[in-house]
């Protein structure tokens, strides 16, 4: 069974420049873990890769590309919604849909989240620990 993830934003967008968040989602892209989406998730990403990124049109037609194909993506329409983060709101999307998928991580950059460590069974980790944790169950 693969593992379910929750990238959040920070994680994603990062990817683009390689390191560690490059790692997790190649994880994605070469069918080894599972990544969790809901539309406000979506919404994030593309707002912040065209407001903020001024991605080229062939990265952005890519990813696209990458989500419509639906591959290795599971989506959801979380019908709870958490009030965990209070210092930022909108972090609690990302709790949101794990829950409504079953994941069993929220993989972040950002303190908010980071803080909380855990919620409920989702385990909340950086990148790096998630890739430790990656390789350890690999191997098992």
């Amino acid at each position: 069974m693969k593992i379910k993830t929750v990238i959040d934003t920070n994680v994603f967008i990062s990817s683009f420049w390689g390191g560690k968040p490059k790692a997790v989602v190649d994880l994605w892209i070469n069918g080894k873990i599972i990544i969790c989406l809901s539309d406000p998730i979506l919404v994030e990403y593309f707002r912040v890769m065209i407001e903020k990124l001024q991605l080229s049109k062939e990265k952005i037609d890519r990813l696209i590309g990458l989500f419509g194909e639906m591959r290795n993506i599971e989506k959801v329409n979380p019908k709870m919604h958490f009030e965990v983060i209070l210092k930022d709101p909108d972090d609690n999307m990302f709790i949101d849909c794990a829950m409504e998928a079953g994941a069993n991580f929220i993989i972040s950059g950002d303190d908010h989240l980071l803080e909380l460590s855990k919620f409920e069974e989702i385990k909340i980790v950086t990148p790096a620990e998630f890739l430790r944790i990656y390789i350890r169950s690999s191997k098992a």
